[in-house]
């Protein structure tokens, strides 16, 4: 199983712990495991697990970047 969620999660790194459940369910049927297991063996095998948030384009495009500096700047 650990196998799998590997897979998981190198297929998608934005498939959630329910999402991941549920394809375990799928390919190991009578397999009921909670979410804080897969969480607990994600851990255990160096993954962490982050919200996925979307950043919005204006946020880092380079008019943005050059008036950060320039106010950085001024504060130096």
């Amino acid at each position: 199983m650990r196998e799998a969620l590997e897979r998981y999660v190198d297929q998608n790194c934005t498939y959630t712990l329910t999402a991941m459940k549920h394809s375990i369910v799928n390919d190991f049927p009578g397999t009921d495991l909670s979410v804080q297991t897969i969480s607990r063996h994600l851990l255990g095998m160096l993954y962490t697990i982050k919200a996925v948030r979307i950043e919005p384009v204006t946020c880092n495009n380079e008019a943005n970047k050059t008036k950060r500096k320039a106010f950085v700047d001024t504060l130096l």
